[in-house]
């Protein structure tokens, strides 16, 4: 989800301002990832140990000087991309989304290949692309409720 916003300003006071909107930025998309974050927990397959759903975090960046401000979820367990996409030929379009085109070690059609390609692998249960349509609404009024006076 992109959220974009644009104000110029100038004063004497300009740099006090810039930090105190800096700071109340970070802390909203803080807010609106935490939102999609907690979503995708509540739809993320918990297996026999819950470790994807356990790898599940927000990562913030702010770049002051080229204006951006981001967020990011998500999930750090090595097998995350293949039960969010599915692998192998069971797999093959069960992801109800578009698909990436590229990356490893999945081939374009995100496919696991596996030796000859005839790896049973297990169908798609998106959690974290169903989370971001499910809370966008939710992590826009948490970023705005962070940017009240």
């Amino acid at each position: 989800m992109n959220l974009k916003a644009k104000a110029v300003f100038s004063g004497k006071n300009f740099a006090v301002f810039e930090t105190a909107l800096v700071a109340k930025l970070l802390v909203g998309a803080e807010a609106a990832a935490n939102v999609v974050l907690g979503e995708a927990d509540a739809n993320c397959p918990r297996g026999e140990t819950g470790d994807l759903a356990a790898s599940g975090k927000v990562t913030l960046t702010a770049m002051v000087k080229s204006q951006h401000v981001t967020s990011y979820v998500s999930y750090d367990a090595a097998y995350a991309a293949f039960v969010e996409f599915g692998t192998g030929t069971r797999g093959r379009g069960t992801y109800p989304y578009a698909l990436p085109q590229t990356g490893v070690p999945i081939t374009g059609a995100w496919i696991y290949a596996y030796r000859d390609g005839t790896w049973v692998g297990f169908h798609a249960q998106p959690y974290l692309r169903p989370a971001l349509d499910t809370g966008r609404a939710g992590a826009l009024d948490a970023f705005k409720a962070c940017l009240a006076v």
